[in-house]
């Protein structure tokens, strides 16, 4: 089964629709994980709930790899030679640029954020219920594993 499963994987991955569905299917799952990882902390100490975030993830995650890899080869470069380091960190200012007027553009929304405050003992709860939850999941996980096994 997980041959199967991981051929289409790949098959998917090798078009450019599935490529695209793989990236924008990752950073959905890597979004809505770091906001719920973090939203307890969030609304307890800044009181903020963005409800655009999850949109401005997707649109913006991707390109943070390129930006970082454009930036580490630009400084590594300017090591050789400055002005080709300097070259190269432009390509890493064209991402940083995206990155800017996409959040700019969604945060000039008035919907964009809302006031949410919680009290600590609603946040160590919060996270006392996330942590059952990670335990529970990774319990059954381990018992299919071991049913297919």
């Amino acid at each position: 089964a997980h041959l199967s499963l991981r051929g289409a994987r790949n098959e998917r991955r090798s078009n450019p629709v599935g490529r695209f569905q793989s990236i924008l299917s990752e950073s959905l799952v890597s979004t809505l994980s770091a906001i719920i990882a973090t939203l307890p902390l969030i609304l307890y100490q800044f009181g903020r709930l963005s409800i655009v975030a999850p949109i401005v993830n997707i649109l913006i995650l991707w390109t943070i790899p390129y930006v970082m890899l454009a930036g580490f080869v630009s400084v590594m470069a300017s090591f050789i030679f400055y002005p080709l380091g300097k070259i190269i960190s432009w390509l890493a200012l064209l991402g940083l640029n995206y990155i800017i007027e996409i959040v700019k553009w969604f945060g000039s929304f008035s919907f964009a954020a809302i006031d949410l405050t919680i009290p600590a003992w609603l946040m160590f709860g919060l996270y006392g219920i996330l942590i059952y939850y990670i335990i529970i999941g990774s319990r059954v996980k381990i018992k299919e594993r071991k049913s297919v096994d």
